[in-house]
């Protein structure tokens, strides 16, 4: 495959579906969708997905050189100097991130790249492309691997790194160009794109856990900050249909859509490692970092290694009453309410009396369609080393 310069990921653009193109969990929900609401989301949004492909595909198209006629894959290679000698690096592109705007982030850190040397880019094309990059840069010897994106792309990169047996699994870094970037704002990398990754590739990384969910039937999934059941999980599907905005307005947008059409409480019996009860539950959130939806301070003390999981649970209330919690929410102050309950714990398993829609770092598990009513989390201690800010 030949050299090409980092702005190069956009090929073979018709592969691409939308701004999600990295969504782990998009290929699941699409395919257990009722054939109604598929119709009805696919008319909605079959305009707004043509114009933004061929927006895309120009722009990047004007600044492709050198491509190769074959392959999927676009890769970039620097090996002369520098800092990385002692490094080999992987950083894994979603060019749709920020609304399509991450080439534009590629581009304008060709200069650090250069500096640095020895750095090796790849761009996703599809659903779970950066799990298998991930993987695949595991296994091909790579020291460090830094996701270059949003939220959902650094979950592909740490689910595919965990695939990698521990003695062998590389480093992660993060540069973050999302709408939401909770993770990187719980390491605390710079949300200067320059600053973080002069970050990733010059600092000392440290351990961090992770949050593991087990299903009913088996599947296991990583997930590195924040894990939400019910309320959270349809606020991630509304959000997902929000192109026009971004950040914490569209979580903050998506978040009153459902309190309006989707309030509906689900019977939960919850077991932890220290206690056992049953309620009706309209929001519970598992935490391994303190914030999600770009500003949303749904566990305030939760650390990303601290070792324990924290959750955060809103009972059945009314939708006045969702309308007060949700500015605390913001504050970090939901905790003062009786409706809230917040704690800690190393397991927790929940099972249902009907399905059970969950999104693990803003990527969608399960959701309409499926019939998942029984699941299981853990933390898992120093699972990962992370150059954090």
């Amino acid at each position: 495959m030949r050299a090409m310069d980092p702005t190069c990921y956009a090929r073979r653009m018709r592969r691409c579906t939308g701004p999600s193109v990295t969504t782990a969990g998009h290929s699941r929900l699409r395919a257990a969708l009722p054939v109604h609401w598929q119709r009805i989301r696919s008319e909605a949004n079959s305009l707004r997905f043509v114009f933004w492909g061929l927006y895309c595909t120009s722009r990047w198209q004007s600044l492709l050189r050198n491509t190769s006629d074959e392959g999927s894959e676009v890769t970039v290679t620097y090996s002369h100097g520098g800092y990385l000698m002692h490094r080999k690096v992987k950083i894994i592109l979603n060019p749709m991130a920020d609304m399509g705007n991450a080439w534009r982030v590629a581009r304008d850190l060709r200069s650090i790249t250069e500096q640095h040397g020895g750095v090796d880019w790849s761009g996703t094309v599809y659903p779970g492309h950066a799990i298998e990059l991930a993987k695949q840069a595991g296994e091909q010897g790579y020291d460090m691997v830094i996701a270059m994106g949003g939220d959902g792309t650094v979950h592909e990169v740490v689910n595919g790194l965990m695939k990698v047996p521990g003695g062998k699994r590389p480093i992660l870094g993060v540069v973050p160009v999302g709408s939401g970037n909770d993770f990187a704002h719980s390491i605390g990398v710079p949300k200067n794109s320059s600053e973080a990754l002069l970050r990733a590739l010059d600092g000392t990384p440290s351990a961090i856990d992770l949050g593991l969910m087990t299903d009913s039937d088996g599947r296991r999934e990583y997930f590195d900050n924040t894990l939400g059941i019910g309320f959270g999980a349809i606020v991630t599907i509304r959000s997902h249909q929000l192109p026009l905005l971004r950040g914490f307005l569209m979580y903050l947008t998506a978040v009153i859509q459902t309190i309006i059409v989707d309030h509906n409480p689900i019977t939960m019996q919850i077991e932890t490692d220290t206690e056992k009860w049953e309620q009706k539950i309209i929001y519970l959130i598992l935490c391994n970092g303190p914030r999600e939806g770009g500003g949303f301070l749904v566990a305030p003390e939760a650390q990303i290694d601290d070792g324990i999981l924290h959750y955060a649970m809103i009972t059945d209330v009314s939708r006045p009453m969702m309308f007060r919690i949700v500015p605390e929410v913001m504050k970090g102050t939901h905790g003062r309410f009786k409706q809230v309950k917040m704690g800690t714990c190393k397991k927790f398993t929940i099972t249902s009396d009907r399905p059970l829609y969950i999104h693990a770092d803003g990527e969608i598990f399960t959701g309409p369609g499926t019939d998942l009513r029984k699941v299981s989390f853990e933390i898992v201690p120093n699972a990962l080393k992370v150059v954090r800010g």
